[in-house]
Parts: structure tokens; sequence; C-alpha cells
């Protein structure tokens, strides 16, 4: 199963979990928001608003302790970037050109937008 990494700024600067993230990172695409609701419910599914992901590992204080990342299927990390885009208040922050004007003009990323964004791990 191929997975990629999803980190959640979820965490205070204390390091302890807020229960809503407002930025996300998705390889090189960068995502920020308004609070979003952030929740692992059963040992392998996150849930972020109303949308529930799978995922198959999870880790506290990557890059630093204000954010947790889950590695989850490709097709759960579309699912993300497509929710979040019809989200009022997120936007993307920083991205490669074709990929931010995507996101930004509302357009629905594809299977194929995935490689220019996402570091395959096994």
């Amino acid at each position: 199963m191929s997975l990629v990494q999803v980190d959640f700024a979820c965490n205070d600067e204390r390091g302890l979990f807020t229960g809503y993230a407002e930025a996300i990172q998705i390889g090189d695409l960068s995502l920020r928001g308004g609070s979003i609701t952030l929740k692992q419910v059963g040992p392998r599914h996150v849930r972020l608003g109303r949308l529930k992901l799978l995922f198959g590992h999870y880790k506290y204080g990557v890059g630093n302790w204000c954010w947790d990342g889950y590695w989850v299927r490709k097709e759960g990390a579309l699912r993300l970037i497509n929710y979040l885009m019809r989200q009022k208040y997120w936007h993307c922050e920083e991205a490669p050109e074709k990929l931010f004007d995507k996101f930004e003009q509302k357009i629905p990323f594809a299977t194929a937008d995935l490689r220019e964004c996402f570091e395959e791990v096994a």
C-alpha cells in the first residue's frame, strides 16, 4: 500500500493537542484556513471536519511539537485536498504554480496532480 505523509498543525506552543488544525502540509502543498476540527476516531481513522480518513501510521511532533503527521493512502489525501478546497476559509499558501492556481481557482485535483506534491513512502 502506497502512503503519503499529511502533516497537521494541531498542537499548541507547549506541544499539547488542541483538537483542531489551522494548517496542513501535504508534500509541497501548504494549506491554511480557519480552525477545522481534528480527532482520531478508532485505531486507524482520523476525522477532519466531516471527512474521515484511514491512516497507516501516526507520529507526534513532525518538524516540531506543533505538527502531527498521519500517513494516508493517496486517494485519502486527494479527498482531503478537494474537501479543504470547498471550505470557505481554506487557501493555498505555497505550492508549485500549477497546483497553487488549481486550488485557488477551486479546480478539483485529480490523481495526476498528486505526483507534483507528494513524496511516496512505503
